[in-house]
């Protein structure tokens, strides 16, 4: 439409004009996540005063979590959440747990999660 078009209101005010045959959306946008994601080896393994965890995201930035569990499923450490970019990374875990506590000797496992897609490693504390 061009020009003026005459509602009958007062100056400085706004009208809404609408068309029942227009459908207007908004959608929500997605949280990316990556297409495909990889879980390397963590070396030293065992370790004693920390291990470097790598990792690759591949296909597309997006959601990733890195977190540590002891054997029995419970949450030892998360490493990562957030967005990441594509490409190589690494995350050294200290053997501490999420309140900065030390952690005990054994066997603890590692899951690098993105959207549907999961990987896990095991990792091996040795004091």
């Amino acid at each position: 439409v061009a020009g003026p078009i005459s509602t009958g209101l007062p100056p400085n005010s706004i009208a809404v004009m609408s068309d029942d045959k227009i459908i207007t959306a908004v959608l929500e946008e997605a949280a990316a996540v990556p297409q495909a994601a990889r879980l390397m080896n963590a070396f030293p393994n065992p370790f004693n005063a920390g291990t470097q965890i790598p990792f690759a995201v591949e296909g597309g930035q997006g959601q990733v979590s890195l977190v540590v569990y002891d054997m029995l499923g419970r949450q030892i450490r998360s490493l990562v959440d957030g967005l990441m970019p594509i490409g190589s990374h690494a995350v050294i875990w200290d053997g501490l747990d999420d309140t900065g506590a030390v952690v005990g000797n054994g066997a603890y496992l590692v899951e690098l999660r993105t959207g549907a897609l999961r990987a896990t490693g095991k990792l091996m504390l040795l004091k």
